[in-house]
Parts: C-alpha cells; sequence; structure tokens
C-alpha cells in the first residue's frame, strides 16, 4: 500500500481514537462517581436497616406497654363500679333509715322549745366538728326547724 493512502487512513482514524479515548475518561469518571454513591447508599441502607430495628423494637414496647395499662385501666374501672355500687347500697339503706327516722316520730310529739335566753347569759358554743354541724343542720331542717 502507498504511504499516502496509509496516512489519510491513519488521520481518519486518528479522531476516532481521540474520540474513543474521550468518552473513556468519561465513561471511568462516572463509574468512579457511582462506585462512591454505591458505598454511600450501603452506608445509608445500613442506617435505615438500623432505625427500622430501633422502630421495631421502639413499637413492641409501646404495645406492651398499652396492654399493661389496658389492663391497668379495666382493674380501676371495676374498682369503681364496685365502689359505685357500694355507694349506692348506702345511699339507699341511707334513705330507709331517714324513712323510718321520719314515720317514727309524729309531728305532734315535738317538744316546745323555751326562748333563746339573752346573750349576755349564753355561754360560748361548744367546739363541734364540721360533719358534726352538717349532722345538726340536717336534724333541725328535717323537724322543720331551723
Amino acid at each position: 500500500m502507498s504511504p499516502t493512502l496509509v496516512l489519510i487512513g491513519d488521520l481518519l482514524v486518528a479522531p476516532l481514537l481521540a474520540a474513543v479515548v474521550y468518552y473513556t475518561v468519561r465513561l471511568h469518571r462516572r463509574l468512579e462517581t457511582l462506585r462512591t454513591e454505591q458505598k454511600q447508599l450501603g452506608e445509608l441502607i445500613g442506617q435505615f436497616t438500623s432505625a427500622a430495628d430501633r422502630a421495631d423494637t421502639a413499637s413492641a414496647h409501646l404495645k406492651t406497654t398499652g396492654i399493661d395499662t389496658d389492663k391497668s385501666v379495666r382493674a380501676l374501672i371495676a374498682r369503681a363500679e364496685s365502689m359505685r355500687d357500694e355507694l349506692a347500697f348506702l345511699i339507699d339503706r341511707a334513705d330507709q333509715a331517714s324513712a323510718r327516722i321520719g314515720e317514727a316520730r309524729p309531728p305532734a310529739a315535738q317538744p316546745k322549745r323555751a326562748p333563746p335566753p339573752l346573750e349576755a347569759e349564753q355561754s360560748p358554743p361548744p367546739l363541734r366538728s364540721e360533719a358534726e354541724r352538717e349532722l345538726i343542720h340536717a336534724m333541725r331542717r328535717a323537724n322543720g326547724a331551723r
């Protein structure tokens, strides 16, 4: 072959080889970036897995706590209902006792009260508890005297 023809062939192939080298360098850089990002993605997946495991553990703990709380609340509700029933029974008994006391004392049998003494003659009232004062007040209302 003639040297001119070889030179023309080399001149045609040289730019193609330069383009191949250029694209090879670009491909190499992109592959390096991809490998770096792949490592970062692997670390991110590891962190995500760790977070998912912690969330699973926390969820199980919350479920256990919820079950325990439910049992406690149900026990308190049962106790409150028992106390409510007992109080209703006591109130019913107190109403019955109050009715019997009212029936046992006829209105005509109420004693006449003496007029209160003068203020100078009155002695200081004895100290009484709040419960005693409420009981006396309730008895006076039941007898019709205030």
